[in-house]
């Protein structure tokens, strides 16, 4: 057991040092429109999920509960988030037919990177107080 793990950690370190070939202009393409459609559809069902959180607040902040309404809303924003989770496995699933294992190495190295600039982006507060004089 010790053995193969051995050796399957030779194996993957020995792959991670290849240099995956370069993207081609195919491959750049068709990842340029699956994330297009990626986001076209996260903006949609995100907007449709704030749409049903923000009636669902409207209807338990009545006295008389609407159970119809409000299980019915329930169900539509569990509907958007399937659709969320969804749609990130097609983004997933999408990019793995695009490219190999070497080059979605690389290319997950790449989104992990943007991610990250992206919270470190909405982590820093904005100065906006003008400087006194």
């Amino acid at each position: 057991m010790m053995t193969l793990l051995l050796l399957l950690s030779v194996v993957s370190a020995n792959q991670l040092a290849e240099t995956p070939p370069p993207l081609s202009a195919l491959q750049i393409a068709q990842i340029q429109r699956l994330v297009i459609a990626t986001q076209e559809r996260d903006e949609e069902s995100k907007s449709d999920l704030a749409r049903h959180q923000r009636a669902l607040t409207e209807a338990y902040a009545e006295f008389e509960l609407d159970e119809t309404r409000i299980s019915s809303l329930r169900n539509e924003i569990i509907k958007s988030q399937q659709q969320l989770l969804m749609n990130f496995h097609n983004l997933q699933a999408g990019l793995r037919k695009i490219v190999g294992p070497q080059q979605f190495i690389k290319l997950k190295q790449r989104i992990d990177l943007v991610f990250r600039r992206a919270q470190a982006r909405k982590k820093k507060p904005e100065n906006t107080a003008t400087p006194k004089k």
